[in-house]
């Protein structure tokens, strides 16, 4: 499970974070990845970032989840990058 994976890590001095892939603006979809985002936050899972950071609108997908379009992938990188900076 990922709480015994976090925990090995951990006592290898290995850190362990979480990312959300991309997912459509909507709220439907954020509220389901946000119940995930409330348990791993609850098992002590670091996360980068909340599944809402990494919501596009429905355009920025080309040919269904998680696959944007290259403007938008651009900008997920950009938003995980400064995300992970808070962190390191």
């Amino acid at each position: 499970s990922l709480n015994e994976l976090s925990e090995l890590f951990k006592e290898k001095g290995v850190k362990f974070y979480v990312s959300f892939p991309p997912i459509p603006n909507n709220v439907d979809v954020i509220g389901d990845a946000m119940e995930l985002y409330e348990l791993l936050v609850a098992k002590g899972i670091k996360t980068i970032g909340k599944p809402a950071d990494f919501s596009f609108p429905c355009s920025s997908f080309y040919d269904g989840i998680p696959h944007l379009i290259f403007s938008a992938a651009e900008k997920r990188t950009l938003i995980f990058n400064n995300l992970i900076k808070k962190e390191l």
